[in-house]
């Protein structure tokens, strides 16, 4: 059976809203999304990588757009657990520019976190049009969307 999550995560990695809102954040997620199941979020003493799960498809560089080899990712993310993903830049392997594994275009939407809001949905579908400003405003931080599958 797939399970689907739905994510939101900061935009700047370490970012870490006060409790005040994220209570707020959590009842307006859930009051807006009825066919959610429980709304709950995470809240870690380092960054995580936030994935897609089996929606993971590929990786372009941000400055020329050429598509990075998993492999090459894989490398990088391992140096980058290293210091539990406090340290995230790297050096493209295409154009040699000095980037952040935060900043790779990935496919499907992922990135780093402290933070993490989330829900089980049933299927992927249709968001109420301004869920995420409004979340964002609540939460004082620009978000990342990111639906994740799991088999």
């Amino acid at each position: 059976m797939t399970e689907t999550y739905l994510r939101f995560i900061p935009a700047s990695p370490n970012f870490v809203p006060e409790f005040e809102t994220i209570d707020t954040a959590v009842t307006y997620f859930q009051e807006n999304l009825l066919q959610a199941e429980k709304v709950d979020f995470r809240l870690t003493g380092h960054n995580e990588f936030v994935d897609s799960g089996a929606l993971f498809e590929r990786i372009h560089c941000p400055v020329c757009g050429h598509e990075i080899p998993v492999e090459s990712w894989d490398e990088m993310m391992e140096r980058a657990y290293i210091t539990q993903f406090q340290d995230t830049k790297i050096v493209s392997p295409c154009c040699k520019t000095e980037i952040s594994l935060n900043d790779l275009r990935y496919d499907r939407p992922q990135g780093f976190a402290r933070f993490v809001l989330e829900t089980r949905m049933p299927e992927i579908l249709n968001l109420p049009s301004d869920l995420q400003q409004n979340l964002e405003a609540i939460l004082h931080t620009p978000l990342r969307l990111i639906w994740a599958q799991y088999e």
